[in-house]
């Protein structure tokens, strides 16, 4: 069943059909075990950061961490997604053009995500820097020329544009860069961790409405099942929370007898 989802998944994302029968509810299967993925605590973060080999590699690792973003959604943002004076990021549909490939988002929704100062930052220094005539925030140059070769390909041939042609070789820098800093995770680690990373970090804070529509679900049990992990940050909180109101009713029961002694 779960197979069948994705093949038919593909087979919507390619225009072959129009709805995916495999994902009703009815049609799920039993839960299957998942490997615990690694929580990178912000110290860590700014170590993977510096490690990084250029201002590019340090922007794209502050949108996964900072703002979520799935890795085709990073690497086809371009400049016109970022609202400088407002700190803010936008996901949307892209319009194919003659040197511009089309981007469908996953869920089909438009969604802005606050950007935090240090992103803006990052951003902001690497649009000076940036090559001109590049209108991908996180492509080179030649990877930009690779990507339109290939988009002409694609029109030629009449076949479906994925979105996954925009990347390469990210992987293996990212574990480059992970060596490199120092990090040694503890279960599975991924540019995609980051995201979670930073959907955890969220779950913390805000609530899971909030945390669903920055993430981009579709379903708020999505964001409910894959963002409730419990760490030591969690327990060390749980016990000052405990320990609060323990040290909160005996003052108030100091206060009831010393006005009584009175």
């Amino acid at each position: 069943k779960r197979h069948c989802k994705t093949f038919f998944a593909a087979a919507v994302e390619s225009g072959y059909i129009q709805s995916n029968p495999f994902k009703a509810k009815a049609l799920k299967g039993k839960k299957l075990a998942t490997r615990r993925w690694y929580r990178m605590p912000p110290s860590e973060y700014h170590a993977l950061v510096e490690a990084a080999s250029s201002l590019r590699e340090k922007v794209a690792y502050a949108i996964f961490y900072t703002a979520g973003l799935r890795m085709h959604e990073a690497f086809n943002l371009t400049w016109d997604c970022i609202d400088f004076q407002k700190s803010l990021l936008y996901v949307m549909n892209r319009d194919a053009t003659e040197n511009i490939p089309p981007f469908s988002i996953k869920d089909h929704e438009q969604r802005r995500i606050p950007l935090p100062t240090h992103t803006v930052d990052l951003l902001t220094q690497w649009h000076t820097e940036a090559p001109e005539s590049v209108p991908f925030i996180l492509l080179t140059r030649e990877r930009y020329e690779r990507v339109k070769e290939k988009w002409q390909k694609i029109q030629e041939s009449r076949l479906p544009w994925k979105n996954r042609y925009m990347i390469n070789n990210v992987l293996r820098n990212f574990r480059n860069h992970v060596k490199r800093a120092g990090v040694q995770p503890i279960g599975k680690f991924t540019i995609h961790t980051l995201r979670k990373c930073c959907g955890q970090n969220w779950a913390d804070n805000l609530p899971m409405n909030v945390v669903k529509e920055f993430l981009g679900h579709s379903d708020i049990s999505t964001t409910a099942e894959f963002y409730n992990i419990v760490d030591r940050q969690h327990e060390k909180k749980a016990a000052e929370v405990v320990q609060g109101l323990l040290d909160g009713n005996k003052s108030d029961v100091q206060m009831t007898y010393e006005g009584n002694l009175a």
